[in-house]
This record gives structure tokens, C-alpha cells and sequence, in this order.
């Protein structure tokens, strides 16, 4: 049984049993969520809603795969590929090891079929991970540094680090996301996922848990954050879009601000249009620790899957039972 996780939340009467309901929601989410947006990766607002007016549930559903790299029906991108490298690192090394992890990804990355540009520069580097993901930011500048290649691999480390109370999460996410993602604006919204996740799961509303997690954010981050957090904000009005940090992040708030069910919060950030994968994998991720597992259509987490290159060379099948399994050990594993 797992112990309870004093720091997580603000609640503080969540039965176990609720709290890995929502951890395994929040990874198995994140999976489905990039599995059911990689078909319309970069393709126009509303496809989504034009292609399934209404749920889809025969057959495969609405895991058709397809997409610009022809994925299979039901499976998960980069996006989850990475978010499992990370589980397994955390797991095996009991902790953060930028080294070990910025080494896995690189072996992951020599036959992966889809990697990001900026984490493609970062793998490609040869430089050692204290100094990889800072010179390439440096080198590409401000416009370029800030995407949501980190951010979308954070449900691991939220729930690893979920019982270290929001500091000990926070930092827990600026390393991680250093690895590859050293703009202060990534690392920093890996931080707020952190905090976002750990209240979730303890819990807590959206709101207040949305409060404790932008608050020790600085100034010169918040003046791109704050408008597109508020809570008139609609995507329709601008803002960074869903392929930067800040943009995938305030989507997938919007998303739960204004749905209530883990089908509806995924599929509104899908049909948003543009990076629609990885704002998937984010918004499925809190919707997950949100509403928890039990929520997550079964149609869905039925087909749910992909693979993961091993160290001989071969390929290393997760289901849906495989990634809920890692996410009872990760949340197990809190400090």
C-alpha cells in the first residue's frame, strides 16, 4: 500500500487509493492523449470535430493513426517515447541523473522516427548534459529556445517527485527539462506542471492548485504567462501558440478550466490545431490527475500503445497496463 504523501496537495484527506488513480491517469493520459492528437499534428483548427462529430465506438474508434509519419491506430509519438526514457532513469537511478538520462535519450534518439529540432540539436551535440542543452539555447536565441519539447515528456518527473512539496518539485523540473530544454521558459513550465500535477493528485481544485503553481514564478516570465492564464483567455485570442512552452501550457489550462470530463479536455486542445500531439499529451496529462484513470474512455486506453528502442537493438513494447504499472512505481518512489 502506498504510504501518504504528507506534502502532496493541500487537501490532505485523499485516500490512496484516489491518489494512484490520478498518478496512473496522468501518465496513462498523457499516452492517450498524444496518441489520439498525432494524426492532426500540424493540421488546421477544428479537423478533429470535422472527422468525429460524435464518439466513435466500434471498431478502433477514434485511434485512426495516419498523420505526416503514418502512424499506427492507437499509437503514442516522441512525446510518450521520451515521457517512458525518463520514467525508467528516474526508476533505476532513484533520482535525477542528468547524465544517465541525457544518455538514454541519446540512444533513443539514434532510431526514434520523430525527434524534435531543438532536442535533436541538443542529442547531436556530444556535449556532456551540464553544458548541452545551455549552449545550444544560447546558440539558437530566445526565439527559438522556448518549445514544449520538455514539457511534454513532464508527467514522470510530476509524479516521481510528487510527495517533495512544491519546492522539491519545482526544482526537481528545472532539471529535468535542462537536459534538453535549458530556456528559462521551458524549465520553468515544467516547473508549474510539477506543482500543477502534485495538487491534482492530492486533490485539490484546478484553481487553487493553478495558484500554487505559478506563484514563485518570476516576472520576466509571467508577463508572457499571465495574460494567456486568465481566466477570460480563449486561444481564438492569440498568445504564443501550442508548439512553445508557455503556449501548449496555457492551453491545456484552458482546456480544464472550461471542460469537465477527461474526453472533452483532450479533444478541445486537439482541435485547436498546430502542435496538436504534444498539447494533447500535456493537457491529457493533468486532465488524467485531474479526474483520474477510471476516467480515461476505455476505448481509448484499450488501443493505446507504442515502442521504445532497447539497448540490443530491438523494441520494447507499452500498452496501457505497462505505463500504468511504471506510473504506481513512480508515484510509489516519492520522496
Amino acid at each position: 500500500m502506498l504510504q501518504r504523501l504528507a506534502p502532496l496537495g493541500q487537501s490532505g484527506d485523499v485516500r490512496d487509493e484516489a491518489v494512484i488513480d490520478r498518478a496512473i491517469g496522468c501518465l496513462v493520459g498523457a499516452a492517450v492523449g498524444d496518441a489520439l492528437g498525432a494524426p492532426f499534428e500540424f493540421g488546421p483548427p477544428g479537423a478533429y470535430s470535422a472527422r468525429f462529430p460524435e464518439p466513435v465506438v466500434d471498431g478502433i474508434g477514434e485511434m485512426v493513426g495516419g498523420g505526416q509519419l503514418r502512424w499506427a491506430p492507437g499509437q503514442f509519438t516522441d512525446d510518450t517515447e521520451q515521457s517512458l526514457v525518463v520514467a525508467h532513469s528516474l526508476l533505476e537511478r532513484g533520482g535525477i541523473d542528468s547524465d544517465d538520462l541525457l544518455s538514454r535519450l541519446r540512444r533513443w534518439g539514434r532510431s526514434a522516427n520523430d525527434v524534435g529540432s531543438l532536442t535533436r540539436a541538443v542529442l547531436d551535440s556530444n556535449l556532456p548534459a551540464d553544458r548541452a542543452a545551455f549552449e545550444v539555447a544560447a546558440k539558437l536565441g530566445r526565439h527559438r529556445s522556448a518549445s514544449n519539447g520538455s514539457l511534454m515528456r513532464a508527467a514522470p518527473g510530476a509524479l516521481f517527485f510528487a510527495g517533495a512539496g512544491r519546492a522539491g518539485t519545482q526544482v526537481a523540473g528545472f532539471q529535468l527539462s535542462a537536459v534538453t530544454h535549458a530556456d528559462p521558459r521551458c524549465q520553468w513550465m515544467v516547473a508549474v506542471q510539477h506543482e500543477l500535477v502534485r495538487c491534482l493528485l492530492g486533490g485539490d481544485e484546478l484553481e487553487p492548485a493553478l495558484r500554487s503553481a505559478i506563484e514563485t514564478v518570476p516576472p520576466v516570465v509571467r508577463v508572457d504567462l499571465d495574460p494567456v492564464l486568465d481566466s477570460t483567455w480563449h486561444p481564438a485570442d492569440g498568445g504564443p501558440s501550442n508548439n512553445t512552452a508557455i503556449g501548449a501550457f496555457a492551453q491545456s489550462v484552458w482546456a480544464l478550466r472550461t471542460f469537465d470530463s477527461f474526453e472533452r479536455v483532450v479533444t478541445a486542445v486537439i482541435d485547436l490545431g498546430g502542435d496538436t500531439d504534444t498539447v494533447a499529451a500535456i493537457a491529457g496529462a493533468n486532465a488524467g490527475a485531474r479526474f483520474g484513470a477510471h476516467a480515461i474512455p476505455e476505448r481509448w486506453r484499450a488501443k493505446v500503445h507504442g515502442y521504445v528502442p532497447t539497448d540490443d537493438g530491438g523494441e520494447q513494447l507499452y500498452d496501457a497496463d505497462v505505463i500504468s504499472d511504471l506510473a504506481v512505481q513512480l508515484i510509489r518512489s516519492s520522496p
